[in-house]
């Protein structure tokens, strides 16, 4: 890769980051706290949304960072090395370390039902989200034997 090319990826790059890290540090908490002040009933998901989201902002930052290591020994012809393989396990990382963080803030929603604050006194009744994620749409428990096997009409 021409090295040019190399210095303008990795110049984009530490443009992403330093964008990242502004959100972390400006925009995310701003954008709670501007949203809790129009509806006050969200101010105890606040904390948990915000730090899912700078935890997302930070798992881009650390795949970005090993990009910017592997871009580092493609210019060095370093590329199918050991250390390589590394970086290239440090993306995979990244990205699956964000959905368990994302997943656990949707669940602590999903127990509550929803966007709303909990109840005082219902707190055993959603400390475990077990019992509403088992419920299913069941069906009819059995067919009616008058039911037409067919809904196309017949050839004659």
């Amino acid at each position: 890769m021409h090295r040019l090319f190399i210095a303008a990826l990795q110049a984009g790059i530490a443009a992403a980051i330093l964008l990242g890290l502004f959100g972390q540090l400006v925009v995310i908490p701003t954008t709670a706290s501007d949203e809790v002040d129009r509806f006050p009933p969200y101010a105890p998901f606040a904390a948990p949304y915000v730090t899912v989201a700078v935890v997302g902002v930070v798992c881009v930052q650390v795949a970005l960072a090993a990009v910017w290591m592997l871009l580092g020994m493609v210019e060095r012809d370093a590329i199918f090395t050991r250390r390589a393989f590394r970086w290239v396990d440090t993306i995979s990382g990244s990205r699956h370390a964000q959905p368990p963080a994302e997943g656990h803030a949707a669940a602590d929603r999903d127990r509550r039902g929803g966007l709303t604050p909990p109840q005082p006194g219902t707190a055993s009744r959603f400390r475990s989200g077990a019992a509403s994620r088992a419920r299913r749409v069941r069906g009819p428990k059995r067919l009616s034997t008058t039911a037409p096997t067919s809904q196309v009409p017949a050839m004659k």
